[in-house]
């Protein structure tokens, strides 16, 4: 029995010794594990929190599995080529990328290096930042009354090049030029004989109009902002525009034209308000003829035989005129503005 165990602890201790010396070679690596990469394309989507509007790769993106204590790094093949930068941009959208992780592990003073290969691809996840157009003020010469207005006549949408100057974080990583572009208007009406009056909303002026019914109420901002979709500040905003436009008393429709955008992937824009005001022709600007002179005692025909100028219709001693959106309009009862 004595002998036995004896031969049995021999055996032992010989192993463990054997054991050793392989760790102590490099011969046995306490983690085998090796490195692997994901396989398929890994993707990578740019959210603008960087500038300008890019991302640096890691390699958790990509590995399945690495060697204990190996230190990782990934880099991207740039025309055929193994790069060391790992930063892709907004020229990266839309594109398969070739990504190499290198895995390096030092055993006994010796480095050993190995490498697995992945797939990114590149992606836009920001919404477009766009500012909408100036407001626009149409003349009753320039607009039908139901027509909605081109816009060619009241602007276009366009980026927010003050956000795409700051930090990137407000920044569309494929632009807006490529990106569809929708509007919604919300058209307001006022009779023209009775414009929108200025300063005052329909909950301010109700009992006056009630009593004088001279002028039309422009609707407050809580009423419209939600109806149209605007935030309290910008429904204040747009209040305070309309109500200046209606300060000379012509205002007889404006609309709150609500634009958005949307990239190619998806990523769709928070909407941007424009105002658009159709104004009525001013009787203060009306310009009367100028004054018609008849030489009856001379050779003018127009005169019959008691010395009176026989045709004295606006056709001959001429129409008045008035000035409207720069287009002079003579007022003949046939193309008056409204």
């Amino acid at each position: 029995m004595k002998k036995q165990n004896f031969y049995f602890n021999f055996v032992r201790v010989y192993q463990l010794a054997v054991l050793v010396m392989m760790l102590l070679t490099g011969s046995v690596r306490m983690n085998a594990q090796p490195l692997s990469c994901i396989k398929g394309a890994v993707i990578v989507t740019l959210d603008g929190t960087t500038t300008p509007c890019t991302t640096t790769l890691t390699t958790d993106m990509f590995t399945q599995t690495s060697p204990a204590g190996a230190t990782l790094s990934v880099g991207i093949v740039r025309a055929g080529f193994p790069s060391t930068n790992a930063t892709v941009g907004s020229a990266d959208v839309g594109k398969f990328l070739d990504v190499i992780i290198t895995a390096t592990v030092t055993v006994n003073g010796i480095v050993k290096t190995t490498i697995c290969q992945a797939k990114a691809m590149v992606i836009d996840g920001t919404a477009p930042m766009i500012v909408a157009p100036t407001s626009k003020t149409l003349y009753c010469t320039q607009i039908g009354p139901n027509a909605t207005p081109d816009p060619r006549v009241t602007g276009d949408l366009g980026l927010d090049n003050a956000a795409l100057a700051n930090d990137g974080s407000a920044m569309d990583c494929t632009m807006l030029m490529a990106a569809d572009e929708s509007f919604r208007d919300f058209p307001y009406m006022a009779d023209c004989d009775k414009p929108f009056a200025a300063g005052f909303c329909f909950s301010d002026i109700r009992p006056r109009l009630a009593e004088e019914g001279e002028v039309t109420p422009l609707p407050c901002p809580e009423e419209f902002g939600p109806a149209v979709g605007l935030s309290v500040e910008d429904a204040a905003a747009a209040y305070a525009e309309i109500s200046a436009a209606a300060a000379d008393g012509d205002l007889t429709r404006f609309i709150i034209r609500l634009w958005k955008a949307k990239d190619h992937y998806g990523n769709e824009s928070a909407a941007a308000y424009q105002v658009i005001f159709v104004k009525r022709a001013s009787t203060a600007n009306v310009i009367a003829p100028t004054p018609k002179i008849y030489n009856c005692s001379g050779a003018d025909a127009v005169c019959n035989v008691l010395g009176v100028p026989s045709d004295l219709s606006p056709a001959t001693t001429g129409w008045p005129t008035v000035t409207v959106g720069g287009q002079v309009l003579i007022l003949n009862g046939t193309n008056s503005c409204n």
